[in-house]
This record gives C-alpha cells, structure tokens and sequence, in this order.
C-alpha cells in the first residue's frame, strides 16, 4: 500500500525495481499523487496534491498542479480519505520476471471529492525495458457538482514541449469504463530496442506482427520470438513454439455459405444414384465396376466392414455410396455431377472417404490394395479448374472416414462438374464408400447491431447486484434475422468471446460481478466456429436515488382553502419529473390522486407513494387535518330606486359557533343596514381560525323623473310628436299606447296618428330606465277635437254668449303649427284686430275690445313652421252674425 489516506498529497517515495525512461531520462523512484497522478519527480513526496482545474489548463500547461515528468492518469478529485480510510486504497506491486516486469499503481474504488457515492477505479502501468505507459481506466463517472466534474489523461515531460494527450481526454467533463490508453516512447529508441518476429524451423522472418494467420499443408512449427535490447547494450531472447496441424477437410475460410450437399438421403436397403456411371447392384455382393447406394455395409460384400453406418452425424439410415472399382484403367470415372456456384467466388469443395476392406478377414493379401482416388472440379466444358487427391488410403481393422478438400475458384462460370477419379487398380483391397460431398462458398461473418446497454434495480437494496435477461438482447442484436441460423453465447470477456470459452451458463437469469459489467456476445454461424462477430453491452445496476420532497408530516388546512393542496413533486436535482408516478392513497387504502399535487377533501392520514424509474421509490405519511367552514351567501347583487334603506341578511350554513363576523363597513353583528351604494363584504372566522368571505354590490340610486304634455287634442289623421323629458341622462325610452308596447320605438319622442274610425281619446305612455335600471313613467291622453272635430277654419261666427260659436276657434291649428300673428282687416282693408300666438281669442271685438258690426271681415294668419294644410300664412274671411234669430 502506499499509506495515502489523506487528501491532496504526494505520497512517500516508492522505488522501481528497474530503470524506466521517460522522455530521455532514466529513473529509478516515483511519487504517486491523491488525485491519480504518478510522478518521476520525487522532490514532490510528502507534499501538497492540487486539485483544482480550469477548463482553460489544457496539458501542456504550466500551472502548479500540472508538475512536469508526470502521468496523469487519470487526473482529477478524488478523496483516498473518505471513512473507511484504507491503506490499500492506492496500491502498487510488480509484476512478472526481468527484464520485463510491470510495476501496477492501482486506485481501487476511490471516493471522488464532493460525491462520496461515486468511485473511481483506475491504474497506470509500467514496462521495463519497454518503457511503455498504460493508463487503465475501468470506471470514472463524473462528479458535476464540484471542480466542475472536471478530468484529464496525458503526459508532460522535461518541458512543455514534451507531452502527449489522448484524443478527447484532455481537461474536460467525460466519463468512462473499460478504457485503455498506451503511450509508446516516440522516435528511435535510445535503449532498450524490441522486436517481435514469427519464423518458421529454418529461423526465417515470416512476420513482425504478433497476430499472424497461416494454413499450413502440412502439420508445422512456427516459432514466436521477442529480442530486447537491455539498458546495458546486450539482447535478451525469449521463444515459444506452436505446432500447426492441417487437418484434412479442413475449410480454408471462417464463413462459407452452402452451395451444394450430397449426403445420398436415409432409407434402408439399397438404390441408384444418377451420378456416377457404373452399375447399379440391387442384390447380391458388388462386383468390378458396380456400386449400390445403402444405409449400411451388412450383405454387401463378405470381407468388407459389417455394419458401418455413414458418415453424416445425427441421421437414423442415413445412406452412402459404395463403390467396388472397375480393374480396366480405361474405366476410371466414379462420379460426376453439375452444380451451380456463384461466379467470380472462392468455394471449398470436401467429401467424406473410407476404405471398406476389414483386413481382419484376411481375404486379401497383407492389407489389401489401397485406396487412392483424384477429386476435381472442371467446368462445363471438362476443363479442370482445381484438382487434388486423396493419397494412398490404406485399409484397416476398422472403418475410418477422412474428410478431403480442395479449393476452388469458378471465375467466369456459373455451373462446374463435381468429378471423383479412380486412380489405384487392383483385384483386393481397393474398394471405397463415399458420402457428404458439399460445396461452400467463401460467405462473410455474422451482421450484429450494437445493443444498448440494459438497466436494472438491485435485487437486494445495498447489494449493487442485479439478475439480467441477456437473452432479451439477442433480438435487437440480430435486427430481424432468424436467432435458430446462429448459436449465440455471452461471455465475460473479449477474450473469451472471441475463442467461444467459458460461456455464460445461465445468461436468462444472470447476475452481475461489478457494476457496471461489460458482457461479450458471441454470434456463430451454426457449425462454423470460425465464423462469427463479437459485440458488447453493460450492465449497469441503477442504484437508488433517496427522494427528497417538501412534504410535511402534519397539515391543518381549511376546507376552502387552495393551501389544502398538497405537493408531491421531488426536489432532487436533474430528475425528468416526466417520468415520476405518484399514488396518493387515504387510510383505507384506497388510492384517490396519480398526480403529483392532491386536495383533500376530508381529515385522515394519506399516503403518497413516489415512484422514479427505474429504481426509486418512497412513500410518504400526512397526517391532514380538514377544519370545515360555513357556506356564506350574502344574495344576489342588489339595485334599489327609491333612496331607500336595504339590510343585507347573510345565508350561513353550517358551524358557526364561536365565529366572529366582520362586515366591510367595521360593523360586528349578522345584519346590516346600508344606504348608499357600494360593495359590501362579510368574513366569518371560525374558532379553527379558517375564513369565509362573500360580497353583495347595492346600488341605491334616486328616482327617475319623466314628463309628458298636458292631455290634448289633435286632429284626426294628422301626424303630431309626444315629447318626454327626463331627469337623468343615458335613460332608455319604451312607449305604450293603451298599455301596449309599441316596438322600435326607443326615443324620447313618439310620432302619433289619430284616426276618426278609432277610439276618440288615446292614451300614450313612456317608461324610462337609467342605467342603475330604476325606471318612470309618464301618460297622456290625447283626443280628436270634439268642436272642430275636422280642424277647419270656420268662416262664420255668433258671438251672442250662448256658447255656440261664439270664437274663431283655431287651437287645433295653434296646437298643431303654432300661431306667430292674427289679424282681422274691414272691407277697407283698415286692421282692426291683432293677436301674438292666437288660438282662440277673437271673438268679433276690436283691439280695443269694441264689439265689430255683423259683416264680413278678413283675416291674415301667420304660423311659426309650415303647416301641411295652411302652410307658413293663410288669408280668409270669416262672417259676423250679430242678427237675432
């Protein structure tokens, strides 16, 4: 351990076991820094770690906290601190044997500074002789609320002008898992020179790259070797061999796609196969140059292998082919058939061969003759595109089926012949079964998509440990191709993954090792090991947020308050308050709200269940406490028209015990009287201290005043104008006649005609509203005129006092016009009588008031507008009657 349980400091000076140069200079010590940092400079041990960063201070910089011949690694705030302070927190050790041993500093599980909850786990790795650098990042998530969750990895060596910084890990805010970073000495090397090289068993060079592909013909020996130059001047050699076996049959590509299979079917008993050209025995033992296509070697041929079975695995009768030679080495052809391929295509053609002879029976000479046939591919033409052979086969005490290849590439051509060649004669021993021919071409691996990462909830509250479906992956993984074409496994490691070990034996109910987890899937082709992509995904087990709320335990509420309302809502930092659920259930258990803000309606305890996917939960007990209130009307709003008092006497329902009442106006009691306009409230306080309020508008407005003319007369069928007058401006006017309204007549004027074929009097009416709505009303009557029922000027009158027509009588038309002059002129022409706004006054006398003698006389009558019978003036006579009757 390196005892750092303090924060922000260097640690003590820790010596190498070796010399490691870093940039041009050889040291022996390092310093290991509270913040993740490895230093060769060991004047800084014991001494202040700074922590603080700046987006500004990109490496190179030379900020204090930034020293140079350092690795950074990753460098940010982290506290080794934190209770449990432990000694092994930030660790080191070597590791391997000289000359190239690995000095490890570890950080395990480090707090960061201000986010105690966040670990950080990381190592920075020395090579000997290699004076290679690793920086390991296995998981370093961020801390935003300090430093400003600020990072960086790189190096900085003599000066700034020495330094290396990976890309996008500068200072900055990133977080990560599983990364690795090397930083390999730039240039050529000063000592400590390396070379890799793959030979072969004569010691040539066939490779320098540690990741070297062959495909041996025959079984070899390669041999991997690392030659180092060490710090003195002198090379170290280390060596390994590997041997090769070249298996035949073997497929020459990782992938193939099948073109064509021939296993010859299952059945039992025998049948004929078109493809070869010797002839076919049903029935008795196989002679020269006759086959038969069965599922088993019983009652075949004596001396040859009893019940062998075929080649294919997994079929039940599964059939062969058996050939017994023709000894004529002009007969030689065993099979030939046309097969479509793909131009242009690498393809594999293989078949299974073995010798059917049981030296055992000892029928024929030592082992017998062996077996040794040519396998070719021509095109349509006959022309051999690839050909090869099987090799001497000889004969055993048991059947031995052996897989045989050869390569091929059609070009041009879409069809070629499958051809098999005898090329061994001989009377004993040389006879053969074939099955499984199969063509393959070259195909490509597996097509995955990247899965997203899966997310689960501790299974247990604490344990950081999680049970995964990784089979539910598979889906997005394929992206729509068929899962029963592939075998797929899960496996820990890349490694794994890669050579198909160690697959996750339970991958539908698999529970992680570390949070987060990185999980490798394996796709295969089925049964084409070669043949497959790898692709990864984490398991991150989300831990629970502990919700924070402004709930209180107890609330006392009115009933009409909105304060009843109770908030839910967490107030935890960067939550998606989309995605909170609230159940708000009342002490029977019955849920009564999903939203985040609830009213009671009534007292009891309620619970409300917060719940933040995927892992946070909390509930949370209220205990409510609803004190009702009255129910307060003070009516409907008011308007009074006659400047009277009004007592406004509230409906209240409900307690009021002990309430008091305070009215707008000051006053205490349950009534009120009030006399003039305004708005009038009462608020009733309960003993529980909740409040109810109403209002009432009264408005007390003064009478309206409207008048009308006098009664009067008119004349019939003649237009005459009723005027109201009112006391108040901004009134409305409605007009009546005999009690009915007389619509679209909203003015303060009314026109009105009489008729003699109607009633002699009419009565006329007005109702004013102002805009308090109080209204008056006025009435006349008008009549026709009853002595001049005609309104005409009388030519003649008898002023003898007897009360008949003892005037003119011109009030009708005084009425109607308005009479401005009246004069009365004697045959000569002399005035003898005037009057301003006549009506009715002349009744045969002078000026003076003389009685005028019976005769005729002659009036001018001046009027005040145009009169439609008279109009402006009129001229007449009218007679005098003094005579006695």
């Amino acid at each position: 351990p390196t005892n750092l349980t303090i924060d922000d400091v260097w640690s003590g000076v820790i010596a190498l076991p070796f010399e490691f140069n870093f940039y041009g200079n050889s040291y022996t010590q390092v310093v290991a820094g509270a913040n993740g940092q490895l230093s060769f400079n060991a004047a800084l041990a014991g001494n202040y770690n700074g922590w603080a960063m700046d987006p500004a201070d990109q490496i190179p910089t030379n900020d204090a906290n930034y020293p140079l011949n350092t690795v950074f690694g990753a460098y940010h705030d982290i506290n080794p601190a934190v209770a449990p302070a432990a000694p092994d927190r930030v660790n080191y050790f070597v590791n391997g044997v000289a000359p190239f041993r690995v000095f490890v500093l570890n950080f395990n599980a480090v707090p960061q500074f201000g986010c105690n909850e966040l670990l950080t786990t990381q190592q920075i790795l020395l090579y000997e002789s290699l004076n290679v650098i690793d920086v390991n990042i296995i998981n370093k998530p961020v801390c935003d609320t300090w430093n400003g969750g600020l990072a960086a990895i790189g190096l900085q060596g003599n000066n700034l002008t020495e330094f290396s910084v990976p890309e996008d890990r500068n200072v900055g805010v990133w977080d990560v898992t599983n990364e690795n970073w090397r930083f390999v000495p730039n240039g050529g090397p000063v000592t400590n020179a390396s070379v890799f090289e793959w030979r072969d068993a004569a010691g040539n060079v066939l490779s320098n790259d540690p990741l070297f592909t062959v495909c041996p013909d025959q079984t070899t020996v390669y041999t991997a070797a690392l030659v180092v130059e060490l710090p003195d001047g002198s090379f170290n050699e280390l060596t390994d061999d590997i041997t090769v076996t070249k298996e035949s049959g073997c497929s020459p590509f990782d992938c193939t796609d099948d073109a064509f299979l021939e296993d010859f079917g299952t059945g039992v008993g025998r049948t004929t196969h078109p493809f070869t050209p010797l002839e076919f025995n049903a029935t008795t033992q196989l002679e020269a140059n006759q086959y038969a296509v069965t599922n088993i070697s019983s009652g075949l041929n004596f001396g040859w292998h009893q019940g062998m079975e075929d080649n294919t695995s997994g079929d039940t009768n599964g059939r062969m082919i058996f050939y017994n030679p023709s000894e004529d080495t002009n007969q030689i052809e065993l099979y030939r058939r046309d097969i479509a391929v793909t131009a242009n295509t690498s393809h594999i053609f293989d078949f299974a061969m073995t010798t059917v002879y049981d030296i055992d029976s000892g029928i024929c000479p030592g082992t017998g003759t062996d077996s040794r046939l040519i396998y070719q591919i021509e095109d349509a033409a006959g022309t051999v595109l690839a050909t090869s052979t099987t090799g001497n086969v000889t004969n055993g005490a048991n059947p031995n089926w052996i897989r045989y290849s050869l390569e091929f590439n059609p070009g041009a051509n879409t069809t070629i012949q499958v051809v098999l060649l005898n090329d061994i004669f001989g009377a004993c021993g040389n006879d053969l079964a074939v099955d499984d021919l199969r063509i393959r071409a070259e195909g490509t691996s597996p097509t995955v998509e990247d899965p997203l990462d899966m997310f689960s909830c501790e299974d247990t509250p604490g344990s950081n440990v999680a049970t995964f479906d990784l089979t539910s992956q598979i889906v997005e993984i394929l992206n729509g191709q068929n899962a029963a074409d592939f075998e797929i496994t899960f496996h820990a490691s890349q490694e794994d993954a890669d050579s198909g070990d160690n697959p996750i034996a339970t991958p539908a109910a698999y529970q992680n090792t570390v949070n987060p987890e990185t999980i490798y899937t394996r796709v295969q082709r089925l049964n084409q090991e070669d043949c497959f992509t790898t692709t990864s995904f984490d398991l991150i087990v989300e831990l629970p947020v502990v919700i924070t709320t402004n709930l209180p335990s107890q609330l006392d509420v009115c009933a009409n308050e909105d304060a009843a309302a109770i908030d839910a809502t967490p107030t935890n930092s960067g939550i998606d308050l989309d995605t909170v659920t609230y159940d708000w259930k009342n002490a029977g258990g019955t849920t009564v709200s999903t939203e985040a803000v609830f009213t009671p309606l009534e007292s009891g305890t309620y619970t409300v269940t917060i719940t933040i996917p995927p892992c946070s939960e909390t509930t949370v007990s209220i205990e409510v406490v609803v004190n009702p209130v009255p129910d307060l009307d003070l009516g409907e709003d008011v308007t009074l028209c006659d400047s009277e008092d009004f007592e406004i006497i509230p409906s209240i329902s409900g307690d009021t015990e002990g309430a008091s009442f305070l009215w707008s106006t000051g006053a205490t009691d349950t009534t009120i009287f009030v006399d003039q306009s305004g708005t009038y409230s009462l608020e009733i306080t309960t003993v529980d201290g909740c409040v109810v309020t109403d209002d009432i508008v009264v408005v007390i407005s003064d009478p309206v005043v409207v008048t009308l003319n006098e009664d009067f007369d008119v004349c019939p069928n003649f237009e005459t104008i009723i005027t109201a007058n009112s006391s108040d401006a901004g009134v409305t006017y409605q007009w009546f006649e005999n009690g009915t309204l007389i619509p679209e007549q909203g003015e303060n004027t009314l026109v009105i005609i009489l008729s003699q074929d109607g009633a002699s009097t009419q009565e006329y009416s007005v109702v004013v509203t102002n805009s308090d709505g109080c209204m008056g009303t006025a009435v006349v009557n008008v009549s026709l005129y009853t002595d001049n029922e005609n309104c005409v000027i009388s030519q003649g009158i008898s002023p003898n006092g007897d009360g008949l027509n003892d005037v003119l009588d011109l009030s009708f038309l005084n009425n109607r016009t308005g009479i401005n002059s009246f004069q009365i002129f004697n045959r000569n022409g002399t005035a003898v009588y005037e009057f301003t706004n006549y009506s009715n006054q002349w009744g045969g006398q002078t000026t003076d008031a003389e009685e005028l003698p019976t005769g005729t006389y002659y009036y001018v009558l001046g009027l005040n507008g145009e009169d439609p019978v008279f109009g402006s003036s009129y001229t007449g006579w009218v007679y005098i009657n003094r005579e006695k009757n």
